[in-house]
């Protein structure tokens, strides 16, 4: 163990039984307080249980997404602060990582065939970035869509004769309401 700096009267402060109850309470009250707060909604993948991890605001621990950029910073890298010592360093690690994961999903997406890359281009063009919000307000709008789309191509099943002769007899008053008003204004 490494012997402490400070003066002799800090190293005897430090060393006492006191400063260690005092610590030690200290932890307790921590533990108890982190205790009480929300557990990460993720799944660990080795044990198929739910993680233990405290969670950030997002309902994820900062190893399974709370530290992940939302809205528009949604898979956008992020670079390292530039107040760290080692912030050069690492911007320039963070680079050359996704030049190579650039170069690698050109090279994955050369290797591709035609229904490939059309299923590929697909699953882009419906997972673009942004706030999850919009994205699920556009899910709804292509739902939408189809589904009014595939009920105005369903064939219409054949009138049935009472359908046809009302059918008949609102045409003949429309030509008979014509006939006394050709103008077509009621007045």
């Amino acid at each position: 163990m490494t012997k402490r700096q400070g003066t002799a009267l800090q190293r005897a402060w430090w060393d006492s039984a006191r400063w260690r109850r005092i610590g030690s309470r200290q932890c307790q009250k921590l533990n108890a307080a982190r205790a009480l707060l929300p557990r990460c909604d993720a799944t660990a993948k080795q044990t198929g249980l739910q993680c233990e991890q405290p969670a950030m605001k997002n309902g994820k621990c900062r190893f399974h997404g709370g530290r992940t950029p939302a809205g528009n910073g949604y898979r956008l890298p992020v670079l390292p602060k530039g107040s760290s010592p080692c912030a050069v360093r690492k911007a320039e690690a963070k680079l050359q990582l996704l030049n190579k994961r650039s170069k690698q999903s050109a090279a994955k997406r050369a290797a591709m065939t035609p229904e490939q890359r059309a299923r590929n281009d697909a699953h882009r063009k419906s997972h673009l970035p942004g706030p999850a919000s919009k994205r699920r307000a556009a899910k709804v709008q292509r739902q939408q869509s189809a589904e009014l789309a595939e009920a105005l191509n369903r064939p219409k099943p054949p009138l049935s004769a009472e359908q046809r002769r009302l059918q008949e007899e609102i045409a003949s008053l429309d030509r008979l309401l014509f006939e006394l008003n050709p103008i077509g204004v009621f007045a």
